[in-house]
């Protein structure tokens, strides 16, 4: 029985499956201490310890790797890497691949200046090159990766402009842009996934008539859920 706590109000939530029948998702109490709940077998288990502490209110996010045995939850402290360096209301995005036997890692933020940006762990946490300009405030940010054959790590990157377009980027040997998308409501959330090893990269998000709208690959757009 994990020791008595209190769910902050609104915190973020991250989740990864780390097999078919397990879980891990993590959150933030009212002590700004982030939590791990693990499903297995069934049932749902909360961890006694607190895993790190965050400022209130941080976003989350997970990466795991090695069919679920390595899992790093991470907010905008990263250990004491980058908080400094991150807008206070900034989203946060993850993700991890395998390139050359090694596990990579990346992280996407917006910085106080309002532009995206990358820290990446190759070994050790350091800034990464990526910097496209300037989102809208507290733009929500998504990304998903995968290895092709011929042409190695691919990675893409979503999130809201400054006039509030869905706009993409692409990393395949160097980043560039996918171009922009449809108009959406500020302060919307955004997923991003990908199957067949990339060729179906698919966005999800809430439109201005409230649906749940899906972008796929090259600006096809499908209303999924009507509210």
């Amino acid at each position: 029985m994990a020791a008595p706590f209190t769910i902050n109000a609104r915190t973020a939530v991250a989740a990864t499956a780390t097999s078919t029948s397990t879980s891990r998702v993590y959150f933030q109490d009212t002590q700004n201490g982030i939590r791990e709940v693990v499903y297995d077998n069934e049932n749902w288990n909360v961890s006694n310890d607190v895993l790190f502490s965050a400022k209130r209110s941080t976003p989350l996010a997970v990466v795991s790797w090695d069919e679920g045995r390595q899992v790093i939850p991470l907010s905008t402290v990263f250990r004491g890497n980058i908080d400094k360096g991150s807008d206070s209301g900034s989203n946060l995005a993850a993700l991890s691949f395998k390139d050359g036997g090694k596990v990579h890692l990346r992280v996407y933020y917006q910085a106080p200046d309002l532009s995206l940006r990358e820290h990446c762990n190759d070994g050790n946490w350091n800034e990464g090159h990526f910097n496209p300009g300037v989102a809208i405030k507290s733009s929500a940010i998504a990304a998903t990766s995968w290895i092709a054959t011929g042409t190695g790590v691919q990675l893409r990157l979503f999130w809201q402009d400054n006039h509030g377009l869905l706009r993409g980027y692409r990393w395949s040997r160097g980043w560039e842009s996918t171009g922009s998308l449809n108009l959406m409501p500020v302060g919307t959330h955004i997923s991003a996934i990908n199957w067949d090893t990339g060729n179906s990269v698919r966005v999800y998000y809430q439109a201005n008539d409230g649906t749940i709208t899906e972008e796929v690959t090259h600006s096809l757009r499908t209303t999924i859920l009507q509210l």
